[in-house]
């Protein structure tokens, strides 16, 4: 069970997304955010080294996750 904690005042998060196509002909990895209320969430999703559909399949799993 997870110990929970309180605090005063609110932690304030700033981010940035970088990625990089590296040797490769695609870039096929997706990264993406949301922030609801007081809570963020991050999601990175790798592509598939190449394959057909790498690119799709990646972005269909950051849209999957932040909506």
């Amino acid at each position: 069970m997870a110990n929970e904690v309180s605090a005063d005042r609110a932690l304030e998060l700033k981010s940035a997304q970088v990625t990089h196509i590296g040797d490769r002909q695609s870039n096929q990895d997706a990264q993406g955010s949301a922030q609801r209320g007081g809570l963020a969430c991050y999601v990175v999703s790798d592509g598939a080294g190449g394959h057909a559909g790498g690119e799709i399949a990646s972005n269909i799993v950051v849209k999957a996750i932040i909506d």
